[in-house]
């Protein structure tokens, strides 16, 4: 199936648009085998900052300024379980160090303005600075000229400061725009002991942003003897985008990883990692862990990106109808089933 018609769609046609069904059905309704992407202009020059941030609620009044802005491209935030484990990545490789510094100066509108961000980041204990903050806020301002960028960034650094935000080297984001396709290992593997992750998420409007923090908080509180005793420890991303605001808990704990998890893993540390025991009590607690903090999590209005086979969306609609016209659609679409099962509670 074609989620669009031959062509540039430079609007929705007139009458319903069922190609809709094939937006989040997570492979449940079909295979998509073109897509059309529009692109955006490059632009003209980038600007970065970086904050740290002793509490949650300082760190979220900055994130929602930030976001009312209207000009911050990136503007995310990392947890203290985070900000150690970049804390304590060791020195790259010289070759890499090499090829980011050239991809700055690449990247820059000028080479005095490359240098310049190359000094900005400079700091002998790489990213040392982090390892103290229990919130560490990024953001990126694409502008159309380097003096608009630049302006932008120092609106946003006062809003940083008025909510108690400290500057730091915006090492962090200018890194990630150098090298946005980090490998997959640093994602899914957990930080010294835990070595196994499973995310969550959800993204709220501003006007829940707190709500949602105190409720994460609040869950984990709750958890902490089943977390103490199961090796589990976790963290929570946030990030701006449009006129909401997202959280990603992360619960981490120590396990054998599966072959999918051990494929993506780097040759350096696979042996290692794949001569870790199974943890059947830790796996179950964390397994039930999430399920819980999903079902916490669905109280809240707005959505999440993650509707595979760990939400369970079927079971959320709110009338026997709708769920009808759910299996309806399936059944006209895959009857024999055979599109990823499980997946939207199908």
């Amino acid at each position: 199936s074609r989620a669009t018609a031959r062509g540039f769609q430079p609007m929705r046609y007139y009458g319903p648009d069922l190609t809709g069904l094939f937006v989040g059905d997570a492979g449940a309704f079909g295979i998509r085998t073109t897509a059309t992407f529009a692109l955006q202009r490059k632009p003209g020059a980038s600007s970065y900052a970086s904050f740290g941030f002793r509490s949650t609620p300082a760190l979220l009044d900055a994130m929602c300024d930030v976001q009312r802005l209207g000009v911050a491209s990136e503007n995310m935030a990392f947890g203290e379980y985070h900000n150690r484990m970049f804390a304590a990545q060791p020195r790259p490789p010289a070759r890499e160090v090499r090829a980011l510094l050239a991809e700055i100066l690449r990247a820059a509108p000028s080479r005095r303005r490359g240098l310049r961000d190359i000094l900005s980041i400079a700091r002998p204990g790489g990213l040392g600075f982090l390892r103290p903050w229990t919130h560490s806020l990024h953001v990126t301002v694409d502008g159309y000229d380097q003096r608009g960028a630049d302006r932008a960034v120092r609106d946003i650094r006062a809003i940083a400061r008025g909510h108690g935000g400290t500057a730091l080297p915006p090492a962090l984001p200018l890194a990630l725009r150098m090298n946005p396709f980090m490998p997959v290992e640093t994602l899914i593997v957990g930080y010294g002991t835990r070595n196994n992750s499973v995310p969550t998420n959800r993204i709220v409007a501003y006007s829940q942003a707190h709500e949602l923090a105190r409720a994460v908080d609040g869950f984990f509180a709750r958890h902490a003897g089943l977390m103490r005793t199961s090796g589990i420890e976790h963290t929570a991303l946030w990030v701006g985008s449009g006129c909401t605001i997202g959280v990603e808990p992360i619960i981490y704990w120590r396990d054998a990883m599966s072959p999918l998890r051990l494929s993506v893993v780097t040759s350096a540390r696979r042996a290692e990692l794949a001569a870790i025991p199974r943890d059947p009590a830790a796996h179950a607690a964390a397994v039930e862990l999430r399920r819980q903090l999903v079902e916490m999590l669905s109280g809240f209005d707005g959505g999440h990106f993650q509707i595979g086979k760990y939400y369970p969306y079927l079971q959320h609609l709110r009338d026997d109808a709708c769920r009808q016209a759910i299996r309806d659609v399936k059944r006209m679409l895959d009857p024999d089933g055979l599109l990823n099962p499980g997946a939207l509670g199908l």
